[in-house]
C-alpha cells in the first residue's frame, strides 16, 4: 500500500507561517511549475480550513484539477504540507487513515531536522 501511495505523489511542499516555500519536491521536471503553483493556490483553501472553529491538523482533501488531488496539513505552529496526487489514489484501500499517517510522519521529521543543531 506504502508503494502505490508513494507513486501516487506527484508533490510536496512545505511552506512555513509566513507563506514561503521551505522544500520543494515534484518527481516531473516539466510540470514542476505547475505543481508549485497548484500547491500555492491551495494556501486559499488551506486559510479557510485553518478559520473554521473545529479545524484540525490535517485538513484532508482540499480540492482537485483536471489530473490532480490535493490534500493538506497545518502544523500548530502553522507550518502547512501540501500534496499534490494523481487521480489513482482514490483506488489505495484505506487511504485517508494513510494519507493521515503519511503527513505525520513528514511533519516529525521536519521537527527532528529543524530540532537537529547540527543541520543549517
Amino acid at each position: 500500500i506504502l508503494l502505490k501511495f508513494m507513486t501516487s505523489l506527484k508533490s510536496l511542499c512545505i511552506i512555513d507561517k509566513t507563506n514561503s516555500p521551505v522544500y520543494f519536491f515534484h518527481n516531473n521536471e516539466k510540470l514542476g511549475l505547475k505543481y508549485q503553483f497548484v500547491a500555492h493556490s491551495a494556501l486559499d483553501i488551506v486559510e479557510d480550513k485553518l478559520n473554521e472553529p473545529d479545524s484540525g491538523s490535517d485538513l484532508g482533501f482540499l480540492y482537485t484539477t483536471e489530473d490532480l488531488h490535493v490534500y493538506g496539513y497545518a502544523s500548530l505552529t502553522n507550518t502547512k504540507i501540501i500534496a499534490l496526487m494523481d487521480q489513482q489514489v482514490k483506488q489505495i484501500p484505506n487511504f485517508q487513515a494513510n494519507c493521515s499517517q503519511f503527513f505525520k510522519n513528514i511533519h516529525d521529521v521536519l521537527i527532528s531536522t529543524q530540532a537537529n543543531p547540527f543541520f543549517d
